[in-house]
């Protein structure tokens, strides 16, 4: 037979062992949840570096690839988008020399990439983070001149000219996010810098 303090003690154990786990819990998830908003929060934590073959791209075209969940567009300019880009008059552009956007510091500010013949940026509009896609060159007129070629937010309507800075009287307010690369060969290595 049991006394009355051993069953007061039991229940006392009880609860204690009980509150102990679920305290236990509560802080496991605590923990697996700052771990998920730190690396969500800072994309750079969870993006590796990636090779992607650019072999199969032709000149003026534009590819999408993916980067650890990222969509990263890749253009490749030939001389004829080069020598449009060189004619687009910085007038008509946001920051054309790149002073507020986000790219390696040691790529050239006007071509914004590692090598002039490929541009790589992350594939989201800088004015609500929508999906851009490429606009090849048209006769369709674009602020007194013909389209150029370059990129437009798929939400607003943001266009980027092919080095994917933002052109004047636009929503958005910054230049594409060009993410750190380099080419070696044919290959883009994504998350790397010049060496």
């Amino acid at each position: 037979m049991t006394s009355t303090g051993d069953t007061r003690r039991r229940r006392f154990l009880l609860r204690v062992g009980v509150k102990l786990m679920a305290y236990s819990v509560l802080a496991g998830i605590v923990w697996v949840g700052i771990g998920f908003v730190a690396t969500q929060s800072d994309p750079k934590a969870r993006l590796k570096t990636a090779r992607i073959s650019l072999a199969t791209l032709a000149v003026g075209k534009a590819t999408l690839v993916d980067w650890g969940g990222r969509p990263v567009v890749v253009l490749y300019r030939g001389a004829a988008l080069l020598d449009a880009l060189a004619e687009i008059p910085e007038s008509t552009l946001r920051d054309p020399v790149s002073k507020a956007s986000e790219q390696p510091a040691s790529f050239d500010q006007t071509l914004r990439s590692a090598t002039a013949q490929y541009f790589v940026a992350i594939a989201y509009g800088t004015d609500l983070g929508c999906p851009v896609r490429y606009l090849p060159p048209d006769e369709q007129a674009f602020q007194g001149h013909t389209w150029p070629g370059g990129f437009i937010d798929s939400c607003r309507g943001s266009r980027y000219d092919i080095a994917g800075r933002v052109y004047r009287q636009q929503q958005a307010q910054k230049n594409l996010v060009v993410p750190p690369h380099r080419i070696d060969g044919d290959t883009l290595v994504l998350g790397a810098t010049i060496q």
